[in-house]
């Protein structure tokens, strides 16, 4: 196989990237944007050992399951990689990738159908928009490269006027880095803020003056130094340039306070669905001590606290953890209540008297000393959501090696046209000594 070489492929899959899967002399081809049933003339733009990267030069079969384009940027940034599939058909395809991680790691568990975002289109409440190189947008996909999109057409009106307003101002400013909105949808707040290299930016000053005289929903807007130009968004000072240093959204019955820094689920219409699908698995809440692991600003923990008897959230971001804590008088709930650690430490304090316990993890899944205290202390039911499928059954395999089933596993759509996915499933105590054996595969198979 060689670089640029053509060949008329048939795609017999599509993984959750949006590469239809082809074979070509015993060689896997990977062709980004072929859809399962597609037959195409292709070029080869990348050789591996064991498999192949190619494009599309010429559609020859096309699939009853390909749609119109999310929008005309559709495979060229890195968001939508499967927004030419049909919506349903995404959430049959990522469920069945949850199903394949599950035999991949040896485990039998049956998966719900995947919740669907309504609507699916203009359900983002924060965006991360890059400036470089007198270019703003969004970055292509496995690259720093910026693709110039005008509307995002999975984020909202208000954003996308508020990027098109500042992109003439900003896109030649060396030392911005970062432009980051968050809106409350149901509030109608909006937060901007300037992530920069600079200490401090007059021209940014003056521009926040004009932008919040633009758009009069804006009630935030934060100026937020970086120490270093690395690959971390967030910077590590911030000042207020106009307004609060918050905004207040509300989900269902519930008002939160958001900074900045604070992690608030990016899709409204699907996170009540999930805290509601996870909360209800729990039986005889009302009479339950709850606590709750990477708590951030509170939210499934002030859900979870209108039913159980008590809730402690534990969060490692002190300023989520003062978020939670004025969340909570917010909506005057009593029961809960928040601190400041690393959810692996002085957790064996925190589990007495506890009953369930709910995680929400970053990416990289739960710490190990984690899943041995969770299990040693027997806790009774665990609820597990999380936002990386493969570090999670890679964990829900160690809790099935020692002593737990799992009675619930499904996956929410929080990113459709995405390859991501939101999921929960709810482990259980096996009420015998005797383990369920596993066989781990640790590492997921980078296809890109």
């Amino acid at each position: 196989m060689k670089k640029n070489e053509v060949l008329v492929l048939e795609a017999f899959d599509t993984t959750l990237e949006g590469y239809g899967v082809t074979r070509h002399s015993d060689l896997v081809i990977f062709v980004r944007g072929l859809l399962k049933g597609e037959k195409a003339r292709v070029k080869v733009i990348k050789t591996y050992k064991n498999y192949a990267i190619a494009l599309i030069e010429e559609l020859l079969v096309t699939s009853l399951k390909r749609v119109a384009p999310v929008c005309e940027y559709n495979l060229k940034c890195g968001g939508c990689c499967l927004g030419h599939l049909e919506y349903e058909e995404q959430l049959v395809l990522k469920k069945h990738y949850l199903e394949s991680l599950l035999i991949k790691n040896g485990l039998d568990l049956a998966v719900k159908d995947t919740v669907a975002s309504i609507p699916n289109l203009r359900f983002r409440n924060k965006i991360q928009v890059p400036v470089q190189n007198g270019k703003l947008g969004f970055y292509r996909a496995h690259s720093h490269d910026i693709v110039e999109a005008q509307d995002c057409k999975i984020q909202s009106k208000n954003a996308g006027a508020i990027i098109d307003f500042l992109r003439p101002h900003v896109i030649n400013n060396l030392k911005l880095r970062h432009i980051i909105i968050k809106e409350a949808f149901k509030t109608g707040e909006i937060m901007v803020a300037f992530v920069s290299l600079a200490k401090e930016d007059e021209y940014l000053k003056t521009l926040a003056l004009k932008l919040k005289d633009q758009f009069k929903m804006i009630t935030s807007i934060i100026y937020s130094y970086k120490y270093q130009d690395d690959n971390v968004i967030l910077g590590d000072e911030e000042s207020i340039l106009y307004g609060k240093d918050h905004i207040v959204d509300i989900l269902e019955d519930l008002k939160f306070k958001i900074s900045l820094k604070s992690f608030y689920q990016i899709n409204p219409y699907v996170t009540p669905l999930l805290y509601e699908g996870a909360l209800e698995r729990i039986k005889d809440l009302e009479s339950k001590n709850v606590l709750d692991l990477y708590s951030g600003i509170g939210t499934i923990a002030l859900f979870a606290a209108k039913k159980a008897k008590s809730v402690l959230g534990v969060e490692i971001v002190k300023e989520a953890v003062l978020n939670a804590k004025e969340n909570a008088k917010l909506n005057h709930i009593k029961n809960v209540d928040f601190v400041c650690e690393d959810a692996k430490d002085n957790l064996k304090k925190h589990l007495k008297g506890i009953d369930v316990v709910i995680v929400d993890p970053p990416r990289k899944g739960l710490h190990q000393d984690v899943v041995e205290l969770l299990s040693k202390e027997g806790i009774k039911e665990i609820v597990y959501i999380s936002c990386n499928p493969a570090t999670l059954i890679r964990d829900i395999a160690l809790f099935m090696e020692r002593g737990y089933q799992a009675d619930y596993l499904r996956g929410y759509d929080m990113f459709p046209h995405s390859k991501h996915i939101e999921t929960l499933v709810v482990l259980s105590k096996l009420k015998t000594d005797k383990h369920t054996k596993v066989k781990l595969g640790m590492e997921e198979f980078d296809r890109n």
